[in-house]
């Protein structure tokens, strides 16, 4: 997806693409809707995770964490969603689900977000803007998080790979072939002689 709805949007791209979902706009729309009920301030924390990581320390009573990284953010998010707990938020957002059906999917689960993401999104359905508050600690200008601005595969990023190294490996041949090195390769072992004519 070329469009960009918030500076923040790489943050919410990195969770999509490290669970294996696409970035879509429904899938977008979904994780500000989120964070816009979600709403806390736990450092690079937009969904109020509590899964521990090193160096993360407690934010509130209910154990939620303020992480040392951005990265670490969307590691400690992916991790706590690919729990079984959470499967089926993890399908909406594979399948790219309307965002309304990922909320209800999120309100069938022991997150604590309830109904609310649901409320939000219902808003931006009816043509609310975004009011998602910022990601404490992030600063998408300066910080760069796994894979972005990388082709990933299913994009195009594994033919363009796979079609520059063919490209090089032809040209790197017909150079070795005219330059004369592959004869007298054949000359010297006899078995790569069918390779050079």
């Amino acid at each position: 997806m070329s469009e960009k709805l918030t500076a923040e949007q790489p943050f919410y791209e990195a969770i999509l693409r490290d669970l294996g979902a696409p970035v879509t706009k429904n899938n977008l729309l979904y994780l500000y809707g989120w964070r816009q009920a979600e709403g806390a301030s736990a450092r690079f924390n937009p969904f109020n995770t509590t899964y521990d990581l090193p160096g993360a320390t407690i934010y509130n009573t209910h154990k939620v964490k303020n992480y040392v990284s951005a990265q670490d953010g969307v590691d400690a998010t992916v991790k706590t969603l690919q729990h079984s707990r959470y499967a089926t938020i993890v399908s909406a957002l594979k399948a790219s689900a309307s965002p309304d059906q990922t909320a209800a999917a999120l309100a069938g689960t022991p997150w604590g977000t309830g109904q609310l993401a649901g409320k939000v999104i219902a808003g931006y359905l009816a043509g609310a803007s975004i009011r998602a508050k910022p990601i404490a600690g992030y600063d998408p200008a300066t910080m760069k998080l796994r894979g972005e601005g990388m082709l990933q595969a299913g994009t195009g990023g594994s033919i363009l790979w796979i079609g520059l190294a063919g490209m090089a490996a032809y040209y790197g041949f017909t150079y070795l072939r005219d330059g004369g090195y592959l004869r007298r390769l054949g000359q010297r072992f006899p078995r790569l002689r069918r390779l050079t004519g």
